[in-house]
């Protein structure tokens, strides 16, 4: 069911799992483990459909390259799935090894960790298993890429595709207009104990669960990590310095004569 953070005064309900953010990736799990029967919380910073009070969370100033996020990233039930343009890419096994580039070790999971859930993940996006990927790449691009090869979603909407499965859930509790501020750790800092959350009045509860689950994307996720630093001055998670520094943004080209 869905819960307006700014209409409650309180939260007294410990659940199995929170998952922190209601875009493709946290509404998924958080369908999946309620039909498991596991008790979730689910927290999306905005509402069911899109507000500027949420919005403008994004304004922020790009040092070095451009970033847009007021305009490429969406707060709302649904994330960013709502204005997608539907385009998926299949992960390559490339993608995976390991590199000395700037001394990154590479990923922790391998290519053969993820293929097995291809299929699903395809039917989840309403794709056609069947059909597969095409490559789009066979003109002028073969001179500067590889071959790749991409599939084309409807595109999906998270918010109208699980909105009446979220709603009418009794395992699944999602807090609308709860922002997540914070991150309690206990005493040896190896365990997360509950999750801090703010409304749009300023007003603060905490979400208690046995396991946290962060689904905020490739900005708010590190920005969130290095916000938490009462306990952890550098950040939950930055021991080595590392969080927040491989965002890449979509390609862009500003040379008119490049072949796109």
């Amino acid at each position: 069911m869905f819960k307006d953070f700014n209409l409650l005064t309180n939260i007294d309900t410990k659940y199995d799992i929170c998952i922190v953010g209601s875009g493709p990736a946290g509404v998924t799990l958080a369908s999946k483990m309620a039909e498991q029967g596991v008790t979730v919380a689910l927290l999306e910073a905005g509402d069911l459909e899109y507000s500027e009070e949420s919005q403008r969370v994004y304004e922020c100033e790009s040092i070095g390259h451009e970033a847009w996020p007021r305009h490429t990233r969406l707060r709302y039930f649904g994330g960013t799935s709502n204005h997608w343009s539907g385009r998926c890419r299949p992960f390559d096994e490339s993608d995976f090894y390991n590199r000395s580039i700037n001394g990154l070790p590479g990923w922790p999971i391998r290519y053969d960790t993820l293929e097995p859930y291809l299929k699903e993940a395809m039917s989840i996006l309403d794709l056609k298993p069947e059909k597969g990927f095409t490559a789009i790449n066979t003109n002028d691009l073969k001179e500067h890429f590889y071959p790749d090869a991409f599939a084309k979603s409807p595109p999906t909407r998270f918010n109208s595709k699980y909105i009446e499965q979220v709603r009418t859930s009794k395992n699944i509790d999602c807090y609308l207009n709860a922002n997540a501020t914070d991150l309690t750790l206990n005493e040896t800092l190896e365990l997360t104990e509950s999750i801090e959350i703010s409304n749009y009045k300023g007003q603060k509860n905490k979400i208690l669960a046995n396991r946290f689950i962060l689904c905020l994307g490739g900005i708010e996720t590190p920005r969130f990590l290095l916000n938490c630093n009462k306990q952890v001055s550098s950040g939950i998670g930055n021991s080595h310095e590392m969080v927040g520094r491989c965002f890449m943004e979509h390609l862009k080209c500003s040379n008119r004569n490049f072949p796109l």
